[in-house]
């Protein structure tokens, strides 16, 4: 239980940006590229209920919000790699959405790995 509470912990203080720096912080190391991928089932484009919508221009909130928990369980993949790199933080997170057929979805995060220690 406790090792499990831990890497929950390490994960939320894992710094993360799309940057490639942190104000306050310096990169000590650089441990190398890593990457989180999450695949989900689009199956509700074909829901005639979303045609409706689409006509209306309305945004398939559905839809959204499995691309929203797909990209955050990415990101949850891409820290945990940094982590057993040795990383303390990930900079230059990219986002790749890959569309596979039969409306499945894919999404990677792309990053550095790094060590950052406070300036």
């Amino acid at each position: 239980f406790s090792k499990v509470e831990e890497q929950k912990k390490r994960i939320q203080n894992h710094l993360q940006t799309t940057g490639f720096n942190f104000e306050g912080f310096r990169i000590t190391k650089y441990n190398g590229i890593v990457n989180g991928e999450a695949v989900l089932g689009a199956g509700i484009l074909s829901d005639p209920n979303m045609k409706f919508l689409e006509l209306f221009k309305a945004e398939p909130e559905v839809f959204s919000e499995k691309i929203t928990e797909a990209r955050e369980a990415a990101i949850i993949k891409l820290i945990e790699e940094s982590i057993k790199k040795g990383g303390n933080a990930v900079i230059g997170i990219k986002f790749d959405y890959i569309a596979f057929s039969n409306n499945i979805i894919g999404v990677v995060a792309s990053a550095t790995s790094v060590i950052v220690e406070a300036d």
